[in-house]
C-alpha cells in the first residue's frame, strides 16, 4: 500500500508525462521512503493507461539481482523484458518493444541505435549518479523525444564532471527545479524514518609540514558536491589525500578504536555494523587491522572484484557476496529486533577513465606518505575520564546526543563502580540502578532523553555520596547500608543504620559460612521489617544487603 508522499508523487508524475511540452521531472524522496515502489506503481498504470507506452526503468545492480523482480511481481507485473546486455537493449529499443524494459545505466553506453517515439517514458532510480556523465549522454541521444523522471535521495547540486541532478532532471517551472520533494524531516515526523543518532570521533591529523604545503587538497574545488563518486573523483585528480587516510599509524588507531566501540555498545545489543574504506586498498588494511582486535570471523571485506595483486585474495563470488548480504541483516543476540536491514549495500565499480601513472613513483609517494602520517589518539565525544563534579558539568553541556550520552555516562559509572566499589560498597547498589537504566534504554523501554536524566541524577548521587558521609559522621559500612534502605524507605534514621550495621559484627564469616549467612538474614529480616512495613521490601533490601561488600575497619 502506497503512503501519501508516494500517491501523490505518482498522481504528479503521470500527469507530467501527458504533458506534450515538459519531458524532465526531479523526484527528491529521502532514502528508505519506497521510490522503488513508487516507479512500480507508475510503470503499473502506464501500461493501464495506454498500451502504446514504452516504460524503461533504470536501476543498479543489486535491486536488479535482489529486489526488483520480487517487488514487480508483488505488483502482478509478470511481463517485462530484463536487458541482460548492451545488444538486448539495443534490439529492444529498435524493434520499438512496447511495455516495461529494465536495465542497468551502463547499458546505454556508447548506444549505437535510436528511437524518437514519444510516448517512451524512463524512470532513473538513483538519478544523482546515474546520468551525470556519458552514460547519461547516451541515454537521452538513444531516446531523444522520451520523458526522462529521476528518482533520488541525495540530488547532486554541483558536479566535477557532467551536469548536476537538478539540470538533467529539474523542469525550471518546478519549485526548486523538483517535481515533489519528500525530506528527511518529513519522513521522521511521519514515522517513515527513524532519528539518525551519530557521534563524530576525534581524529587530529599530525602531518609533516612539507607534506602537507606540496600534498594537501586544495577543498576550494569540493564545494557544493556531495556526490561520493563525484568527490572521489576529486580526491583522484589532487594530491593523495587517500594515503594520509591509509598511514599505518592511522589505520591501526582506527581499528582499535572500532573495535573497542564495537565490543562496548554495538555487540551486546545484538546489532551488527560496517565500516566504509576510501578504496579498496583501505578495505584490505581495515581488515588486516580490525583481525588484531577482533577475530577474523568478525569482518568480512566486500567490494568489487579486482584483479590486483594483494586486493584479489578478498574477492568474492556472486554467491559469497549475497551470502554475506543475507548474514549482515539475519537477527543476531537480540531476538525482538529487526536486524538493520537497509543499512548495507556493496561498494559500486566506478566507469570512468585513468590517466597514465607512473607506478613506480607512485608507490614510493604512498610509502613516504604512510610512514610520516600520525594520528592523535580517537575517542568517543563527550567522554568521561573521571567521574567528579566538573567533568559531569562539562559533560551536560557536550552537544552530543543524548544516546552518546546515555552509553557514556552508564560506562563512567560502570568504570567508577567497579575501580572503588570495594573501599566504596554503597556504589554496588548505585552501579546496580545505572544498569538497570541502561538495560532499560537498549530494550527500547525507555526513550533517551528519559534514561540520561535518571542516569544524571544517580552520577550526581555518586559524587555528591562523599560528602553525605563525611557529614553524617559514620563509616563506609554503615554509610552503604543506609545508601540502600534510602532507596525504598524515605524516612530512614542514620542510627537505624548503625544498628543493622552492628549486626554484621554477630556473623564474621557469613560469606563462606551458608550457617551463618542463614543466621543473618533471619536478623536483618527482623530488624528491617519495621522499617519497611513490607514483606516484599523487606527482602528486596535485605538481598541487596548481603550483595555488599565489606570493608575491614
Amino acid at each position: 500500500m502506497l503512503r501519501q508522499h508516494q500517491t501523490r508523487a505518482v498522481k504528479k508524475v503521470l500527469q507530467r508525462i501527458q504533458d506534450p511540452n515538459k519531458k524532465r521531472g526531479l523526484v527528491w524522496h529521502t532514502q528508505g521512503s519506497g521510490k522503488t515502489l513508487t516507479m512500480i506503481t507508475i510503470a503499473a498504470q502506464l501500461r493501464n493507461i495506454s498500451g502504446d507506452n514504452t516504460v524503461i526503468m533504470i536501476v543498479d545492480r543489486n535491486e536488479l539481482e535482489n529486489q526488483l523482480d520480487k517487488n514487480l511481481k508483488a505488483y502482478s507485473i509478470k511481463s517485462y523484458e530484463v536487458a541482460n546486455s548492451k545488444a538486448d537493449l539495443e534490439k529492444l529499443i529498435q524493434d520499438d518493444y512496447r511495455g516495461l524494459i529494465v536495465a542497468m545505466i551502463h547499458k546505454f553506453d556508447k548506444m549505437k541505435v535510436e528511437n524518437k517515439r514519444s510516448t517512451i517514458t524512463v524512470l532513473v532510480d538513483e538519478a544523482h549518479r546515474s546520468t551525470g556523465g556519458n552514460f547519461g549522454i547516451y541515454l537521452m541521444a538513444a531516446l531523444p523525444n522520451a520523458t526522462f523522471i529521476g528518482f533520488t535521495g541525495t540530488p547532486v547540486s554541483k558536479a566535477a564532471k557532467g551536469q548536476s541532478t537538478f539540470q538533467t532532471f529539474g523542469e525550471p517551472t518546478d519549485p526548486k527545479y523538483s517535481l515533489d520533494s519528500y525530506s528527511t524531516a518529513d519522513s521522521v515526523r511521519d514515522g517513515t524514518t527513524l532519528k539518525l543518532n551519530y557521534a563524530l570521533a576525534k581524529s587530529e591529523f599530525r602531518v609533516p609540514q612539507e607534506i602537507l604545503e606540496k600534498e594537501f587538497l586544495q577543498l576550494k574545488a569540493a564545494e557544493d558536491i556531495n556526490d561520493i563518486e563525484e568527490l572521489d573523483g576529486i580526491l583522484d585528480r589532487a594530491v593523495k589525500l587517500k594515503e594520509f587516510l591509509k598511514s599505518e599509524d592511522r589505520v591501526d588507531k582506527v581499528a582499535k578504536f572500532v573495535a573497542a566501540h564495537f565490543r562496548d555498545y554495538v555487540e551486546p545489543m545484538g546489532f551488527k555494523a560496517f565500516m566504509v574504506g576510501v578504496d579498496r586498498e583501505a578495505c584490505r588494511l581495515y581488515k588486516q587491522a580490525l583481525d588484531k582486535y577482533l577475530p577474523a570471523e568478525y569482518s568480512t571485506v566486500v567490494y568489487s572484484r579486482t584483479t590486483a595483486e594483494g586486493l584479489r585474495e578478498y574477492n568474492l563470488t556472486d554467491v559469497q557476496e549475497k551470502e554475506v548480504r543475507k548474514a549482515f541483516i539475519k537477527k543476531s543476540v537480540v531476538e525482538n529486533y529487526k536486524a538493520i536491514a537497509r543499512l548495507y549495500g556493496t561498494i559500486r565499480a566506478a566507469y570512468n577513465t585513468s590517466p597514465y601513472i607512473d607506478i613506480e613513483l607512485t608507490a614510493k609517494t604512498k610509502e613516504l606518505v604512510r610512514r610520516n602520517v600520525t594520528i592523535g589518539e580517537l575517542e568517543m565525544p563527550g567522554t568521561i575520564h573521571e567521574l567528579n563534579a566538573q567533568q559531569l558539568e562539562q559533560f551536560r553541556q557536550n552537544s552530543t546526543t543524548d544516546t552518546v550520552k546515555v552509553l557514556n555516562l552508564s560506562k563512567a559509572l560502570l568504570k567508577t563502580v567497579n575501580e572503588q566499589s570495594q573501599r566504596s560498597p554503597f556504589l554496588i547498589s548505585i552501579g546496580e540502578r545505572a544498569e538497570t537504566v541502561r538495560a532499560s534504554f537498549e530494550n527500547r523501554q525507555i526513550e533517551a532523553h528519559v534514561a540520561l536524566a535518571k542516569l544524571d541524577e544517580i552520577a550526581n548521587e555518586c559524587i555528591e555520596a562523599e560528602s553525605e558521609r563525611q557529614r553524617l559522621k559514620v563509616d563506609e559500612n554503615t554509610f552503604a547500608i543506609y545508601t540502600v534502605i534510602k532507596q525504598a524507605v524515605d524516612c530512614l534514621d542514620i542510627n537505624q543504620a548503625e544498628t543493622i550495621n552492628a549486626i554484621y559484627s554477630n556473623f564474621p564469616d557469613y560469606w563462606w559460612d551458608a550457617r551463618q549467612e542463614i543466621d543473618l538474614r533471619t536478623e536483618l529480616y527482623a530488624t528491617i521489617y519495621p522499617i519497611t512495613s513490607s514483606v516484599e521490601q523487606t527482602i528486596e533490601v535485605t538481598n541487596n544487603l548481603l550483595k555488599l561488600e565489606r570493608v575491614e575497619s
